[in-house]
């Protein structure tokens, strides 16, 4: 099993990393801090799950899900957010979802 963590946050990503590969020692964990790296990331070796921050610059995180969604349908994403808005967030994640 493989994990991709995606979060612009280093201290964020680097913590969750670490405690995966402290619970989860057989199970590989990959890192980018971007969507754009994310989808580059996904194209080199598909992941089992993708923990996604929902607040990335450029590429959000919805909308690079939405990419992925379109090439790997069965993609498994946990969302991360560390946001006063997560109710907008998940509305805006429901919309996204009916129209892929």
């Amino acid at each position: 099993m493989n994990i991709l963590l995606v979060d612009d946050h280093a201290v964020v990503r680097q913590g969750y990393a670490s405690l995966l590969r402290a619970l989860l020692p057989a199970v590989e964990v990959r890192e980018a801090a971007s969507g754009e790296e994310a989808l580059t990331r996904v194209h080199e070796a598909v992941p089992n799950l993708v923990i996604m921050d929902f607040g990335l610059p450029g590429i959000s995180g919805l909308e690079t899900t939405r990419r992925l969604r379109q090439r790997l349908p069965q993609l498994r994403v946990l969302f991360s957010a560390c946001t006063m808005n997560c109710p907008w967030y998940a509305r805006r994640w429901m919309q996204v979802r009916r129209a892929t």
